[in-house]
């Protein structure tokens, strides 16, 4: 009996003493794997221990293969952070420094816990550019204030383009934002769910032109149809089968043009999804995921044209009018898109640096709807004043036209991160995004019309049926840098 009682004693004793190391502050730090699982070891000390009058030593317990590992203690860090405390440690390096830790003035912050947490959330501001779009020429001009600028060819000489053309409509760069975020379902980051809202503005790009009487000539050129097309503001001045509507010029005789004229373009791009990522392959410093949803876009793309021309007669130096001509045309595209989404995304570490890239293509419908509107107004200063449902480019071909198109559009990301704290990393990056199939408002413009049309026989079936309308859609892309921060908790 008093043997058992001693053998209890000694039991009682050991298993006090193991709980007073493995329970004794600051004697237990959690060191992390190239894998970053955590394995806790206490701090064993060789205190001798005594059973039967025998002295026996405690030896330590066997120690993580860290050769870093020393370099960060009770006392501060010694060494690198990066390749020491930070990669070690769960907490990182303040974990175990206090306040005093070699990090504490690191971007005059300490740094913070949490970086493995299951949420992410990412911000990021978009200067991107767009495609050039296709649109004929709208607004021209000559240096000379008496020669007609018509559509530019080698018998028009100091003519140029001021809106449309060879050229196209070049858009001014594109800002924006971008916004991700999503969490993870389970501890091991293997399967999430996410979201995606980003947009495009372009604001208005305008080209505006006036004239009192003086200066450059500036005109609309068109393609008239007539064999016999009139001369004339309101209807245009014929010259051969292009035709013109004077804006500023000298017809000669005393008859002068004056007026403005202006053409906006707007281009704006909205986008939302909603997706689900699944781990394929992970490393220490890789992984790979695939990723699936559901894609909304909304591209729209607009031309307003408008002006006056006016014509006055020159009395005793003074100009009076004689008529007026007011026109409005509006040229409205709009692209929806509705469809599914598939693609990966690859992330690569190295200390404080991360490399992604993601590259998906979005499969789908797109409704397309183009409205064509117009009206204008013709006063000859005396009894007449006749308004229209219909303006110069926009006459028998106003109205709305839909269809329903499938579409595909591939998307690629790639981006440069610096990871500042445990939950915060800072990115640069490139992105590429295409749409298969658009419609866009310079591509459903017709600049033929028959100048011998009146309100009586717009619609009669001996009138050449010009302009008209039929869809012409095309591919389009989008792209730009991407400025953003990650956050992770």
């Amino acid at each position: 009996m008093k043997r058992t009682n001693i053998w209890l004693t000694v039991v009682a004793v050991l298993a006090g003493t193991v709980s007073a190391w493995a329970g004794e502050p600051g004697q237990s730090q959690g060191y992390k794997n190239s894998l970053g699982y955590t394995a806790h070891v206490g701090d064993l000390s060789n205190t001798p221990h005594h059973h039967h009058g025998t002295s026996v030593v405690k030896q330590p317990a066997a120690q993580p293969s860290f050769a870093t590992a020393p370099a960060c203690g009770p006392q501060g860090c010694t060494t690198s952070c990066d390749s020491a405390c930070d990669e070690l440690y769960d907490d990182g390096c303040d974990s175990i420094s206090g306040n005093s830790g070699c990090l504490t003035g690191l971007f005059g912050r300490k740094l913070n816990r949490g970086g493995s947490g299951r949420t992410w959330g990412r911000v990021e501001a978009l200067l991107w550019w767009a495609e050039d779009r296709d649109s004929p020429a709208l607004i021209s001009s000559n240096a000379n204030f008496a020669t007609r600028p018509v559509v530019p060819d080698v018998s028009n000489a100091g003519t140029s383009v001021l809106f449309g053309g060879q050229d196209g409509i070049q858009s001014d760069m594109m800002v924006g934002n971008r916004i991700d975020f999503g969490s993870y379902l389970d501890d091991d980051h293997s399967f999430g769910i996410g979201g995606r809202i980003y947009g495009l503005w372009n604001g208005a790009d305008t080209v505006s032109v006036s004239s009192n009487g003086s200066g450059p000539s500036y005109g609309v050129p068109f393609f008239d149809v007539a064999a016999v097309p009139p001369v004339g503001p309101g209807l245009g001045v014929a010259i051969g089968t292009f035709g013109l509507l004077p804006i500023g010029q000298d017809l000669g005789g005393g008859q002068v043009v004056t007026g403005n004229v202006s053409a906006t373009s707007e281009l704006d791009f909205i986008g939302s999804e909603v997706y689900a990522r699944a781990l394929l392959a992970r490393t220490a410093d890789f992984r790979v995921d695939l990723i699936g949803g559901y894609t909304f876009h909304s591209l729209d793309d607009s031309i307003i044209l408008q002006g006056r021309s006016t014509l006055n007669n020159t009395v005793a130096g003074n100009l009076t009018p004689q008529n007026i001509y007011d026109f409005r045309d509006a040229f409205e595209a709009e692209n929806t898109f509705h469809g599914g989404q598939i693609g990966f995304e690859t992330q690569v570490a190295k200390g404080r640096f991360m490399f992604s890239s993601l590259t998906k293509v979005h499969l789908g419908n797109m409704n397309q709807r183009v409205r064509l509107s117009g009206n204008s107004q013709y006063n000859d200063m005396a009894t007449t004043i006749s308004s229209n449902n219909r303006g110069l480019l926009v006459q028998g071909n106003n109205g709305l036209y839909e269809r329903d198109q499938f579409t595909f559009a591939p998307e690629a990301n790639v981006k440069l991160g610096y990871r500042v704290c445990k939950c915060a990393t800072v990115n640069v990056g490139y992105s590429l995004m295409m749409w298969s199939d658009v419609a866009l408002a310079g591509n459903h413009i017709d600049n033929r019309i028959d100048s011998t049309r009146t309100e009586a026989n717009l619609n009669t079936a001996t009138r050449t049926e010009v302009p008209n309308f039929e869809f012409n859609t095309d591919s389009f892309f989008m792209h730009g840098l991407d400025l953003g921060l990650t956050f992770t908790y």
